[in-house]
């Protein structure tokens, strides 16, 4: 049975996102991807890290649809499909 945990450290984290260790540990700081510290470790919540990444493919898409429409107002192209 090969169960996920519900939490992650940042180095995992990072690994998971397939970036560097360091850009993992300044998403957090920056709280771009939400961490919380249980004494020395910082760490991710599962369910954190699979809405980052979610509202990451939604602004990949977003950002696809707005290059499909270069004519589209800034205001269109604020607005949610």
């Amino acid at each position: 049975m090969d169960e996920q945990p519900v939490v992650y450290t940042i180095p995992e984290a990072a690994r998971i996102l397939r970036v560097s260790t360091s850009l993992a540990y300044a998403m957090a700081r920056t709280g771009e991807l939400p961490s919380f510290r249980v004494r020395s470790r910082l760490l991710v919540r599962r369910s954190s890290l699979e809405a980052y990444m979610a509202s990451q493919e939604q602004l990949q898409t977003d950002l696809q649809t707005n290059r499909a429409n270069p004519f589209a107002t800034r205001s269109q192209r604020m607005q949610k499909p």
